[in-house]
């Protein structure tokens, strides 16, 4: 089957094209933007398309709100129009926090999911917190943030206060690989079930990757220059699990995540794993 990647050059991109090409006939296009229908023509041969491009920096949103909509939702609205014309299957990337939007980012990603849902046979993958591996240059989310502090071997700062599920990123193009293959749709949550604090998440990498906690203080999450309001809490597991049309993918948890993602970087030689 022949998939285009959108936004085959990010983060998660690269990881989708590493995975599903050894199922698939990997169709991707440097020139492609999702704003320009013109553009478009470079997915003609696909059977599936991928969106994983977003504007996702949640504060970048919040003071560039028309750009923010430009690209997350009139842009997936275009895709979505443009597959609905070419019988086309479009699996779109986004956030858990479009089940409850709270600011630009995710107000942005609900109008562009909703776009995608118009059509019975595409499916939104609902992920949060994305962390993992990809090459020693290609590190991302915030235990890669915590290693670099632990690092330094300076006192750092961590919040407590907001709770959230988190994704392991070699997760999501499996989950891909599954709507694919069982043809499923509609909306499906690929997140680990456990709400952690960044705290948390901090000390639990710590346990990992073999790093001094005393190095973590506690700070009031008030104390952050966050200009986007976040939930308080954010995970499917408790809100919707028994929601009809929700389909929730088995993901590893978090701390087998940072294993898996320890072990990559020690293959991959990279100094934080050390």
């Amino acid at each position: 089957m022949n998939i285009f990647i959108i936004g085959h050059r990010g983060f998660l991109g690269q990881k989708m094209v590493n995975f599903l090409r050894a199922h698939h006939t990997i169709l991707t296009d440097s020139i492609f933007d999702i704003t320009i229908e013109k553009t478009y023509d470079a997915m003609h041969a696909a059977h599936v398309i991928v969106n994983c491009a977003a504007k996702t920096n949640v504060d970048w949103c919040e003071e560039n709100e028309e750009e923010a909509f430009r690209v997350n939702a009139e842009g997936v609205e275009k895709l979505m129009e443009w597959g609905r014309v070419h019988h086309k299957k479009i699996i779109q990337i986004s956030t858990d926090w479009t089940v409850n939007p709270l600011n630009v980012y995710a107000h942005s990603k609900k109008k562009g999911d909703d776009f995608i849902l118009a059509q019975k046979e595409n499916a939104v993958i609902y992920v949060c917190n994305l962390y993992g591996y990809n090459s020693p240059s290609e590190v991302k989310g915030f235990p890669l943030w915590a290693l670099e502090k632990f690092t330094r071997k300076k006192p750092f700062s961590v919040a407590r206060g907001i709770l959230h599920t988190s994704t392991w990123i070699d997760d999501i193009p499996r989950c891909v690989q599954a709507i694919i293959s069982q043809n499923k749709t509609g909306r499906i949550v690929c997140t680990d079930s456990t709400s952690y604090s960044k705290m948390d998440v901090a000390l639990l990498t710590a346990r990992v990757f073999g790093k001094d906690p005393s190095l973590i203080q506690e700070v009031d999450v008030s104390q952050l220059p966050w200009k986007a309001q976040r939930p308080e809490e954010s995970n499917l597991y408790k809100s919707h699990s028994h929601e009809k049309g929700l389909y929730f993918y088995p993901c590893t948890t978090l701390e087998e995540g940072l294993m898996h993602m320890k072990k990559q970087m020690q293959e991959g030689n990279h100094p934080l794993a050390k």
